[in-house]
């Protein structure tokens, strides 16, 4: 494989890294009321993305084994195939040839590390938290398609963390009713932005 091939995989890789990350958490962080109120007005986008929206479980140990995957693969491609390039490379300078090896390895770990938080990690999360809304149901479709694919994965993974947790006591949480307070805190926070009124907080109060 040569070096162009190894920097597109690489690439390709970083790509679908932050696209998991921004799709996951577009998709947990968006407004279900707005959501549900683009998909009642015929939003198929916006329906699926709230689909998933309430059933997290369904595409979150699925997204985090994919991280891991890309993460493991993108070190593969390049500690193993970059680093001995750059160290070959390294070896013709005379005065670096001693340490060209050891040089190589710490370049391209701070290299894919630095790749990996800003392209993988800051860049994705900044635009999920920016656009919530857009981004979930823009990325929606692929959430869900890998959803359909991976199924067995996440059923598995489920299941061996139930196993896992079972000597500790420790069982899966379910979704607590929303309490009044949270209601009237939610409505106040809508007061200030000048989502609700002040009939409308009277009449939910009333």
């Amino acid at each position: 494989m040569g070096i162009s091939s190894e920097l597109l995989l690489l690439g390709l890789l970083l790509l679908l890294n932050g696209l998991l990350v921004m799709a996951e958490l577009a998709v947990v962080s968006a407004s279900k009321s707005r959501l549900r109120e683009l998909a009642e007005a015929g939003d198929r986008r916006a329906r699926t993305a709230l689909d998933l929206a309430e059933s997290p479980g369904r595409f979150v140990p699925l997204v985090q084994a994919g991280v891991a995957l890309c993460t493991v693969l993108a070190s593969i491609v390049a500690g193993v195939s970059l680093a001995e390039r750059l160290a070959a490379w390294l070896a013709r300078v005379s005065w670096l040839a001693p340490y060209g090896s050891a040089l190589a390895w710490v370049a391209i770990v701070v290299g894919l590390m630095l790749a990996l938080l800003v392209f993988g990690e800051l860049a994705p999360r900044h635009i999920a938290l920016s656009y919530p809304e857009r981004v979930a149901r823009l990325l929606a479709g692929f959430l869900n398609g890998l959803v359909r694919i991976g199924s067995p994965l996440v059923t598995s993974l489920i299941a061996l963390i139930d196993v896992l947790l079972k000597p500790f006591g420790l069982k899966p949480r379910t979704a607590a009713p929303v309490s009044d307070e949270e209601v009237n805190i939610l409505v106040e926070q809508g007061l200030r932005a000048g989502v609700f009124q002040k009939a409308e907080k009277e009449m939910v109060a009333g």
